[in-house]
């Protein structure tokens, strides 16, 4: 929550095994606080075992950005996507649960 209002939210349920500290993705809105200089985008992010997917709504752009790590290449993503529409990013989402729903590591 920014400025005492609540963000809108596209809501996601994960599947096992995966947790968020938010309830959904951001939704597509745009904040007052996009005008500052400082802005640095609503983040999102799930974690499961060393998998980290991230998902970055920047409303002064009116994009989302993409990625999958690993915690030990944080530095390296193994996929980075730009997407235009929360639809999009959940699909996205979907693929990677899908690849990852066996994960051990």
């Amino acid at each position: 929550m920014k400025n005492g209002r609540p963000l809108p939210r596209v809501k996601l349920t994960l599947p096992p095994g995966w947790n968020s500290s938010d309830a959904g993705l951001p939704d597509l809105s745009f904040p007052l606080e996009m005008d500052d200089p400082e802005y640095e985008g609503e983040l999102w992010s799930a974690t499961k075992l060393s998998w980290r997917l991230k998902v970055r709504w920047m409303g002064n752009h009116a994009k989302y950005h993409c990625w999958v790590l690993q915690h030990e290449n944080e530095d390296e993503p193994r996929e980075a996507l730009t997407f235009d529409y929360p639809h999009e990013v959940v699909d996205w989402l979907g693929k990677w649960f899908a690849h990852l729903a066996n994960a051990k590591v």
